[in-house]
């Protein structure tokens, strides 16, 4: 029965805390908003590091991977050397024009320069 309770409030703290995060504050939801701020803060320069090393050490890998399929196998020739581990450009860009769009309606809304 502990269980069960524990389970209920567990869910009911999430939902309340989901919901929360969807209430606009100057025309951009609170998830937004913290979203942002943790890409601008100083504490993602050393997380940024440690991601972009992983992904050369991923990428060191694969070619060792592809290099040692090449000799076991050479007719099949496996090229995983244009492996791309990164956000597609268009998702970027489509992330900063919904922020910048909202952040104009929010000043045609308010009348600010």
């Amino acid at each position: 029965m502990l269980d069960l309770m524990f389970f209920l409030k567990t869910f009911l703290v999430s939902l309340l805390f989901v919901a929360l995060l969807q209430v606009e504050w100057r025309s951009i939801t609170l998830e937004e908003h913290i979203h942002g701020f943790i890409h601008t803060s100083a504490f993602m320069t050393p997380i940024q590091s440690t991601a972009q090393n992983g992904v050369k050490l991923i990428r060191k890998g694969v070619q060792w991977i592809s290099t040692e399929m090449n000799k076991k196998f050479p007719k099949a020739k496996y090229n995983w050397d244009d492996l791309n581990l990164k956000r597609s450009s268009e998702y970027e860009q489509s992330i900063e024009d919904k922020i910048e769009n909202k952040k104009t309606q929010h000043r045609v809304e308010n009348d600010e320069p």
